[in-house]
């Protein structure tokens, strides 16, 4: 596994399975003892929804971007040669062209059962038109990772006006009614003086008036825009340390929970080897009462044995003294015999 697949992989996924399988990913780059890879993956930032879809785009019909790509080289070259109607014109060609694009990143999400907000549609089609302005932008649109949002803050190539497309209409307000026109409302000398035509002066001072009411509210639109930028920046990055905050508490919550799991499983042996040492002193005691029966029983057979070998001495005794008293009286009946024949 390598940085290019893992983010290939993570940014094909919805943003709610993106923090799991980054997990991972992260573990598996561990496990094979690359610290480098794993930090790098644990930097990915999980994309936003808004871009989630943009990047289905990117992943899934790389090819409908083709025409947003020539369409920005077209408004370019248009913002240098044409002006007015054809500049208008290729103006709603973008934002027909925006348009589609963002029917398309929605259709996508809700094949996968994912339905787009409001904002989240309004997100979209910013991000397709700063990819027309931006060749950064477009490059990131390209990739298919980008990771959120992305407004036009700049002053050309979003159009006119980047919400309507269209330039505003001049107000009659503010034409300076007190303006000389250079016409008389007397009638016509016929003096031979050359009558000066200063309409197409007028409009060119307003168009000018125009103009520079137009850079000013784009100021204040880009300020606006770049601070709201900066904010969802900020947003999305105090939500990815949230995520991040969260998947340790996870983590950590999860040791905890091996610990515990470990330390009832050693409370069991604990009691298990109680149970077998209370077993084995009984067992013990049992095996000293036995001996301690045996001994006695021991002592009294050795008792039994030296009052039968006492005995059995007597009877010897007894014996040896009946033997010879026996021989006697043998002797005695033989002498008895013996003078009984002799008389």
């Amino acid at each position: 596994m390598d940085l290019e697949t893992a983010t290939a992989e993570l940014y094909g996924l919805a943003p709610e399975e993106f923090v799991a399988r980054r997990t991972a990913l992260v573990r598996q780059a561990r496990t094979a003892k690359d610290r480098a890879l794993a930090q790098r993956i644990q930097a990915l930032a999980r994309p936003t929804r808004s871009a989630w879809l943009v990047n289905l785009v990117a992943r899934h019909q790389p090819e409908v971007l083709a025409e947003l790509f020539e369409l920005a080289e077209l408004l370019a070259e248009g913002m240098r040669t044409v002006s007015g109607p054809e500049l208008q014109q290729l103006t709603r060609q973008r934002n027909t062209v925006v348009a589609g694009l963002t029917r398309t990143a929605i259709g996508l999400g809700h094949q996968q059962g994912h339905r787009a907000s409001e904002s989240t549609r309004q997100e979209i089609n910013d991000t397709f038109t700063a990819a027309l302005a931006d060749p950064d932008t477009a490059e990131l649109v390209r990739s298919g990772t980008l990771t959120r949002a992305v407004r036009w803050s700049g002053f050309g190539l979003p159009g006119v006006d980047a919400r309507t497309a269209t330039p505003p209409e001049p107000n009659d307000t503010d034409q300076d009614t007190g303006r000389d026109t250079g016409q008389d409302s007397d009638e016509d000398d016929t003096g031979g003086a050359e009558v000066v035509d200063l309409e197409p002066r007028r409009r060119a001072a307003d168009r000018e008036r125009l103009r520079v009411e137009l850079e000013r509210s784009r100021s204040r639109w880009a300020s606006a825009s770049t601070r709201h930028q900066r904010l969802t920046d900020q947003l999305a990055e105090l939500t990815d340390r949230v995520e991040r905050a969260a998947e340790l508490v996870r983590t950590a919550q999860e040791q905890a929970s091996d610990a515990q799991r470990e330390a009832r499983a050693a409370q069991d042996r604990v009691r298990e080897c109680e149970r077998a040492l209370e077993a084995a002193r009984s067992a013990c005691t049992a095996l000293v009462a036995t001996a301690e029966r045996a001994d006695h029983e021991l002592s009294e057979s050795v008792g039994r044995l030296r009052r039968e070998r006492d005995r059995d001495a007597s009877v010897r005794e007894q014996l040896g003294e009946a033997e010879q008293a026996l021989a006697a009286a043998e002797r005695d009946v033989d002498r008895a015999e013996s003078a009984w024949e002799e008389k």
